[in-house]
């Protein structure tokens, strides 16, 4: 009787596992007799359902991740070409890609945010700073535009402005110190991201500071040059790198 109520409950499994489930259950209930039979039988059966659910379950959409990865490569066009490009295209179109060139780190927070523990709220918050950051800085710096270059108006927009662009950078900066730690990247994909956090951090913390007083000090001049010499090697190999590891192996995930 059992073991007919066995072979029925393995038509309720996707086919490619009905013939091992129906053999392991028999094997277990087999070492099993009286009483303590049926209840073992009982209890696989109630359990059924949810071990159904569970390989009926589809993996995740590949396009996901593959629209990370392109989106990944993007970024590390416009922020490796801005730089190189201001004397052809002017410095502001420049200035312009450089300040949207994180918004192609979207998709990868998106992906890297909704993989973890439900956290709704945590969730939300990171997905539109970090992913959108960039679009939020752009729309604060136009309305600082139009307050004029001076005023307490003028320094709370563009303060509120680099704080939005220096969302993405601390995305990054957090996210590949917690692989650093947890080894879930290799370690020198990890520390080229670390790296080009920080100096994504401080060319942008130049760049503010550069819009707020009209013009960045010469005093600060060095430091916008350091930024930029860690950010661009650095960046290149950490988005390229991430990039095709999304467009290769999805299931690596992000860095």
């Amino acid at each position: 009787m059992i073991d007919a109520l066995i072979r029925a409950g393995a038509r309720l499994l996707p086919p490619g596992h009905r013939d091992r489930w129906r053999e392991e259950t028999l094997g277990l209930l087999a070492d099993v007799h009286g009483v303590r039979r049926w209840w073992y039988a009982a209890d696989i059966l109630v359990k059924l359902p949810a071990l159904r659910r569970s390989l009926s379950a589809r993996p995740g959409r590949r396009s996901v991740p593959i629209l990370a990865g392109l989106a990944m490569l993007g970024t590390t066009a416009l922020i490796v070409g801005a730089p190189l490009l201001a004397t052809v295209i002017g410095e502001d179109n420049a200035e312009a890609l450089f300040l949207l060139a994180p918004l192609g780190l979207a998709p990868a927070v998106v992906m890297r945010a909704t993989a973890g523990p439900r956290r709704p709220l945590r969730t939300a918050l990171t997905i539109v700073g970090c992913g959108f950051g960039a679009v939020f800085a752009a729309i604060l710096i136009a309305l600082a535009s139009a307050a004029g270059a001076a005023g307490l108006l003028f320094g709370t927009l563009i303060a509120a402005a680099v704080l939005c662009a220096l969302a993405p950078a601390g995305w990054l900066i957090g996210t590949t110190v917690a692989d650093l730690r947890t080894r879930r990247t290799p370690a020198t994909l990890s520390a080229a991201g670390l790296l080009a956090g920080i100096g994504l951090t401080l060319v942008l913390f130049c760049f503010g500071v550069g819009l707020s007083r009209g013009g960045l000090p010469p005093s600060m001049q060095g430091l916008a040059i350091l930024g930029l010499a860690v950010l661009v090697p650095a960046y290149l190999v950490w988005s390229v790198w991430t990039g095709l590891r999304l467009l290769v192996a999805p299931g690596r995930g992000t860095s």
